[in-house]
Parts: structure tokens; sequence; C-alpha cells
């Protein structure tokens, strides 16, 4: 019995300091998880809203979750997938299975790989509410505030309508199922753009969204909308070549580049674009510092890493 009995105060103290550990601390807390050559990227909002933002080419994305998120908590009230690639949507086949996810937002065009339909299946079968948001949409949470600024609807509609019934583009918004829209065109250029922003604090998600969106940004009259001297950027593309114009790095003026890569054979990162990003600030990446973690009040911000 006494063996029992410290046993159990060994337990309930474990509880008791796992619940103080993840208890809220008011901040804004930023993992971009070491998944390899793929992005995922887990957000606790101030108020303890959990966010997901891509899962990564297979399920290194779930160790990263219960290595941050509090072992207390199963839902997860966003998931964003930016666009249908395997280093982006593989992971999040788990992730609904292992978590309640409240909504799902994401790009209504698809992918006809078996992986894909797996995901399509999942998403049904949880009857998780889908989200399709286009430039011009805010999802306010507490005092986070996140704006889509990629893609904008009526240049979805346009594009997608030629291998697609335009009366099932023109209501694509109000649909309650993942649509998988056809197109043989490039993916990334269909990637969402998420501007978070918390208190003075900035970060701009992007993705795969290279230098295709930024181009179409910039001839629709949107690149105003990508903020200004922002404290962090998610470089898109895995810091590819041709994944940023100098244009739009300095319009954002990073103060923290996190280009999210693993071993790879295109080259990513590219020397060059490291270095133009360098200019303005500290760039890091997940293949060399593991998951990275950029926490702030809203006007002070720290960034950690967290090497196994």
């Amino acid at each position: 019995m006494r063996k029992i009995a410290l046993f159990s105060v060994f337990i309930l103290l474990g509880l008791i300091i796992g619940i103080v550990y993840y208890w809220p601390d008011g901040k804004l807390h930023i993992y971009f998880c070491d998944v390899g050559q793929g992005d995922a990227i887990y957000i606790r909002l101030p108020n303890s809203t959990d966010m997901l933002i891509d899962g990564g080419p297979d399920n290194s994305v779930l160790s990263c979750l219960s290595s941050h998120m509090p072992f207390f908590d199963r839902t997860i009230e966003i998931v964003v997938l930016t666009h249908p690639q395997k280093d982006h949507y593989q992971g999040l086949i788990q992730v609904f299975n292992r978590y309640h996810v409240d909504n799902f937002v994401t790009v209504p065009v698809g992918n006809v790989g078996e992986n894909y339909q797996q995901l399509v299946t999942v998403v049904k079968d949880k009857s998780v509410r889908v989200r399709y948001m286009t430039s011009g949409d805010r999802i306010k949470i507490g005092e986070s505030d996140i704006s889509v600024l990629w893609p904008q609807k009526q240049w979805l509609i346009t594009d997608l309508q030629k291998e697609n019934q335009q009366s099932v583009l023109q209501d694509f918004k109000s649909a309650h199922e993942l649509l998988s829209l056809k197109t043989d065109a490039d993916l990334n250029q269909y990637c969402l753009y998420l501007h978070l922003k918390y208190k003075t604090f900035d970060v701009l998600f992007t993705g795969d969204g290279d230098q295709s969106v930024q181009k179409n940004l910039k001839s629709l009259n949107l690149f105003s909308t990508l903020p200004a001297n922002v404290e962090l950027l998610k470089v898109p593309h895995h810091g590819s070549k041709t994944g940023i114009f100098d244009e739009t790095i300095i319009r954002l003026k990073p103060k923290v580049s996190v280009i999210e890569v693993g071993k790879n054979n295109y080259g990513h990162p590219s020397p060059e674009t490291m270095k133009r990003l360098e200019k303005f600030g500290k760039v890091l990446t997940t293949q060399k510092f593991k998951t990275i973690e950029v926490k702030t009040d809203g006007k002070m911000y720290q960034v950690l890493t967290h090497i196994p």
C-alpha cells in the first residue's frame, strides 16, 4: 500500500508540473517543426487556441505536436493546408486521426495522388468543417488577427473555369466538403498567404507561394496588402532561388526569416536567397536548428531552438 501511495504521489506531482508548464502565459508561440523537406508550423495563440499550418511529408509533425502542445489538449481549432502537395499534406492524415479538428482551412484545388485521396476521406469521415478563404477574409481570435492575402477569389474562378463547372466555382466558398477542383497548373500559385498580427508583432506565412504568387499580387494591385517591416517571415518554397523577389524582401524587411527545409536534391535553400534575406536580419533553417520557436508578448519577441 505504501508503494502504491508513493507512486500515486509521483503521478500527481507529474501532472501538476505538466499543467504548470503548459499553463497559458499570454504569449503567442510559433513552432516551425522539423519535418525534413516539408512544412509544418504549430501555433499556440495567447488565448490557448491551437492552429497548425501544413503537416509535412510524413508523420514527424506528431512528435512536434506532442512536444509543444499541452498533453491534456486533444483539440486543434484550426488546421490549414496551404496547398495540396505531399510535403505539406501527408502528415495531416494522422493529425486528423489523432486529434479533434474544428476547422480545416485550405484552397479548393486538389491533387490526383492516392495519398491526397486519403486526406479527403479522413476529412469527410471526421465531419470536419471545411473553409475556403480568399484575399480579404479574416479570422479574429482575441487580440490575434489572421488575414488572408492570397489567393483572390475572382482570380481563382477565372483560372479554374477551363477545367471545372462554372456553377461549382461560383459557389465554392459555401462548400462543406473538400472540392479538389482540377488543374494542370503549378499548385504553388494557389498557395495561401496568411498574415498573422498580434499587437505590434507581424508574421507572414507563405507556404510554397513563390514568385508566381508575388507576380499575381502585383498584377492585381494586391502587392500593397503585404505587411511592411515584419518581425517574422516564413520564407516561401524552402528558400528556393525563385521563391521570393528582391522587391518582396524589401517590402517585408523581415527581422527573422525561417526556412523549413531538409535533405533534398533541389539546392534548397539557395545561398543567393539566404544572402538577400540576411541583409535585413537573422536567417534560420530547420535543417540546422531543428524545431525553431518564436514567442512574443506582441511587442518583444524571442527566438529559441529545440535541438533533440
